[in-house]
């Protein structure tokens, strides 16, 4: 079953990516390594421990990430944040979809701005109304379908959906963050390489995470809904906790994290983990 969306993660130097994040209103919560095998996100070339630190405020959590080396295309989804536009860098011209996102209420004035924390693109809000995420942006190859498969997986609730776009709520397991989704149509060409789908070290915001209570019969589900599998599950541990974790792509082409944390107290980390900063509450 799946509890809801947890993080939208940000691909970005870690130092400069924390930083960024605290002045969108989130703070930090750990940081960490994670031990993956090559196989599992299928961008490097043998086992690794892959630099991650995980920030909370309002709305949903943020997950930056650091890999060897990104792939030079822009992710699949797209951050919005509910806090004013940082200063001095570039606004970008988007008016159909900022004309969406406004009527999808996500956030009130919607400004794209280039940023270089995560080397992409993210929305913000020009009347700072508050802070955090405020939701999720994707762009598909099918609006309709997506939309139809999170109804199947994640029981989405969908406010509007046409071919042209779609908004709504996936649940979220957090009390008080919001699980809000808009998609829009992607344009040819824009997001991916011909013939190459998204990968998980992708420039900007490349997948998203959602909670599991069990990750092996959940990705059988994702299937049966349209998704494909594209790493089998594993378990590893982070933040001292053991964490059952798998990758899905959805119809639509987005990559998915599913997370299961086990229950039960964390274990001590290993004596070369990189320290939690000051200001954080594990």
């Amino acid at each position: 079953m799946i509890a809801g969306i947890t993080h939208l993660t940000m691909e970005a130097n870690l130092d400069r990516g924390v930083d960024a994040a605290t002045t969108w209103g989130l703070g930090l919560r750990f940081r960490d390594e994670v031990a993956l095998p090559a196989s599992f996100e299928q961008v490097e070339d043998d086992a690794h421990k892959l630099p991650l630190a995980l920030l909370t405020g309002p709305g949903l959590k943020l997950e930056v990430v650091q890999h060897r080396r990104t792939s030079g295309v822009p992710g699949a989804y797209t951050g919005v944040f509910a806090c004013r536009p940082p200063g001095g860098l570039p606004v970008r011209d988007r008016p159909r979809t900022r004309e969406l996102l406004r009527r999808a209420g996500v956030v009130k004035h919607p400004v794209c701005v280039a940023v270089p924390a995560p080397h992409g693109e993210a929305w913000f809000d020009a009347s700072a109304a508050a802070d955090g995420l405020a939701g999720i942006l994707c762009s598909v190859r099918d609006v309709p379908r997506e939309a139809e498969f999170w109804s199947d997986f994640a029981k989405a609730k969908w406010v509007r959906v046409t071919a042209d776009e779609a908004w709504g709520h996936l649940p979220s397991p957090f009390p008080g963050s919001s699980g809000a989704l808009v998609l829009e149509p992607r344009t040819v060409g824009a997001s991916t390489r011909a013939g190459v789908g998204h990968a998980m070290n992708d420039q900007g915001f490349p997948s998203i995470g959602v909670l599991s209570t069990a990750v092996d019969a959940d990705c059988s589900r994702a299937v049966d809904a349209g998704a494909a599998l594209r790493a089998a599950p594993i378990t590893t541990a982070v933040d001292g906790r053991s964490v059952r974790m798998a990758l899905i792509e959805t119809p639509g082409g987005a990559p998915v994290e599913l997370l299961s944390v086990a229950a039960g107290p964390r274990r001590p980390k290993s004596p070369d983990a990189p320290r939690t900063l000051k200001g954080s509450d594990t």
